[in-house]
């Protein structure tokens, strides 16, 4: 069942690339009042970029859980988002498309618990995945210093690199015959 009209989608996507071309040439402007050592400009230019990246991760954010909510209502059952929390990014993006979904949280570790949640974390738990020497889900906290997260009764360890989130998340998928396609963009 799909909602969103094609032209719809396409001046969406043309909004976000004009939101994503606008921090663009803040950042350029930033660089250039930074050679021209006028600090307080840098400054403000920063804040201005942060808040049209929040903005784009926002539009993002509201636009699939639309999707989810209205394209893919059994899958809203799994997922709780979680917009308000932001956190470091590190090395770029970690795109995961599901069912058509695309998901693109603001670390590669939101995205990574997000997908597993579209899984569903029992079903995941049954193939006794292990991260970093720690199982993958676990009903009770590990020690030491395994940094997890707590969703429904379940602690994911979440200590994970893009390429080990893009390694487990593939071999889920083929074990659960479930289709997914995932980019990490640079």
């Amino acid at each position: 069942m799909h909602i969103l009209s094609k032209e719809f989608t396409s001046k969406f996507d043309s909004l976000l690339s004009e939101i994503h071309q606008d921090s663009d040439n803040l950042k350029i402007s930033g660089a250039e009042a930074m050679l021209n050592s006028d600090f307080s400009e840098v400054t403000e230019i920063q804040k201005k970029c942060l808040k049209l990246q929040e903005l784009e991760s926002n539009l993002k954010e509201v636009l699939n859980q639309f999707k989810l909510e209205y394209e893919h209502p059994k899958l809203t059952t799994n997922i709780q988002t979680n917009a308000k929390r932001k956190t470091r990014t590190v090395g770029g993006h970690f795109i995961v498309n599901i069912s058509g979904l695309t998901l693109e949280k603001n670390t590669v570790a939101d995205t990574f618990v997000e997908v597993l949640k579209i899984f569903g974390l029992e079903r995941v738990s049954k193939l006794n995945k292990r991260v970093s020497s720690a199982p993958l889900l676990s009903k009770t906290q590990q020690n030491g210093y395994q940094t997890q997260r707590k969703i429904d009764n379940w602690f994911i360890t979440t200590h994970i690199s893009k390429s080990s989130a893009s390694k487990i998340l593939n071999e889920i998928s083929k074990e659960l015959n479930i289709p997914i396609k995932i980019n990490m963009a640079y």
